[in-house]
């Protein structure tokens, strides 16, 4: 048996030559063409499904972190104050200034890259920071905010709400257009 090179021919026994199979410069261009058009179409689509995920995974975390907060606030019997940065892109989780908390680890966020807060016309507190205040009842304080709106450079938006029980927050169903019906992130 013998090893040929790629493009090379053999000779069977009656001593004629049979070309290999072997691709030619002229089909690899072709490909490597076809590939980079493709490759060139998709981007864009890509940029913009990676800007997506990064508004629903934002979302989603803001969405968590109230979720956590209203279970801390009430296993703690303290009260705890989420509060939002919307000049800086951050927002955190802490006890209410009055309440010490000896085991208490701040927590805190900053918005992914391209993503910004919209809270037009909502309240905000004593050191002008927009804040929602979970109360250890497990409902939150009637002056917190009840619309958090995360905006991407699109213009593209996630609404989060309070829902009307005044006990935890969710996305609206935009599908359904219906208030009382809630998307809440699945894992």
């Amino acid at each position: 048996m013998m090893t040929l090179r790629i493009g090379a021919t053999t000779f069977g026994k009656s001593g004629t030559g049979s070309a290999s199979q072997a691709f030619t410069l002229i089909e690899l261009i072709t490909v490597m063409t076809v590939l980079a058009f493709v490759l060139a179409l998709s981007a864009p689509w890509l940029s913009k499904f990676r800007s997506g995920r990064t508004l629903t995974e934002e979302s989603r975390r803001f969405l968590a972190l109230t979720r956590y907060a209203r279970s801390e606030a009430v296993a703690r019997s303290v009260p705890l104050k989420l509060w939002l940065d919307v000049k800086v892109g951050r927002y955190g989780l802490e006890p209410l200034e009055s309440y010490e908390e000896r085991d208490w680890k701040p927590i805190e966020y900053k918005l992914a890259e391209g993503l910004s807060f919209d809270l037009s016309g909502e309240p905000m507190d004593r050191k002008n920071l927009p804040d929602i205040l979970f109360l250890p009842d497990g409902g939150t304080d009637e002056e917190s905010l009840e619309r958090v709106c995360i905006r991407n450079q699109r213009q593209e938006n996630v609404e989060i709400l309070m829902m009307r029980n005044r006990m935890s927050f969710g996305i609206p169903d935009e599908r359904n257009r219906n208030d009382d019906v809630f998307l809440l992130p699945t894992r």
